[in-house]
């Protein structure tokens, strides 16, 4: 009986405690949701003018920002498949897309030196972003417009690599950058270099590198999955290519320059 009475006594204590503790874990969980979702909201508020300026400001806080990127999506999105199947995805739909915040960088191609100030560039209104597969032989397009001042993303397309406009280049490169024993062929035997003078900032260290040489500097080679922001760039050289990479928290670019001489494509020059 004494032990009835005990067991009678802390029965309903303990469901209030854990009661409580549910409670409280509630009310914490929705405490920080709700902190998150109000200072996603004021980021999106404190947002500088640039952003809408410089496409590249936008892009990053559009892959990394999911409240803003429901806001720059112009639903209901139309996607057209690589067979040509159409269809629209609706707000309640959509999945956040990181795009190349998931990578430590990201690449463009150009097709000369003068087309590299595309990227400084405030008078855009469209701009497209490919991400490229080249193992897979697809490409997905995010096409943005600039609407009211807004870059928003108005479409997306799959299509074959095949039918890009750069796909002689694109499988040469693939090769190049997975196999050693062709990127050693495909150097060009006075191979330029060029990169910036430790002392001073200003200045750039030039001269050449041998095939030994680049094997013992050659940066790693992005491969499989590639980017391509399209600022306005026309390739009207099909014997030309840059192909920058840039790093996304680290500030590190490289430039390759790709040159096709007759029928082999070679890299020319390399900076860093």
């Amino acid at each position: 009986m004494c032990v009835a009475a005990v067991l009678v006594a802390c029965g309903p204590g303990r469901a209030t405690q854990e009661e409580a503790a549910d409670a409280w874990e509630t009310d914490s969980v929705e405490a920080v949701t709700d902190t998150l979702e109000q200072a996603e909201e004021e980021d999106i508020q404190a947002l500088p003018k640039s952003v809408d300026e410089l496409f590249d400001d936008f892009i990053f806080n559009f892959a990394h920002n999911k409240r803003l990127q429901l806001e720059r999506v112009r639903f209901p999105l139309p996607v057209t498949e690589a067979d040509g199947a159409c269809y629209k995805i609706a707000r309640s739909q959509w999945k956040h897309e990181s795009l190349f915040m998931q990578q430590d960088f990201y690449t463009v191609l150009f097709n000369d030196e003068e087309q590299l100030e595309l990227e400084k560039s405030t008078e855009r209104e469209q701009v497209q972003v490919e991400w490229i597969q080249l193992e897979e032989l697809f490409v997905k397009t995010y096409s943005f417009s600039r609407i009211s001042g807004l870059w928003m993303l108005v479409g997306e397309q799959v299509h074959p690599v095949e039918n890009h406009d750069m796909a002689e280049f694109l499988a040469f490169y693939q090769h190049f950058a997975t196999d050693s024993a062709f990127q050693r062929k495909s150097l060009s035997r006075k191979l330029h270099y060029a990169t910036a003078d430790p002392d001073n900032d200003f200045e750039y260290i030039e001269g050449t590198l041998d095939a030994d040489q680049w094997f013992a500097i050659r940066p790693q080679m992005p491969s499989g999955t590639i980017t391509n922001i399209r600022y306005g760039q026309e390739y009207t050289d099909p014997n030309k290519v840059l192909l920058l990479k840039r790093g996304i928290a680290n500030g590190m670019m490289d430039i390759f320059t790709f040159r096709k001489t007759g029928q082999r494509w070679q890299l020319a020059a390399y900076e860093n």
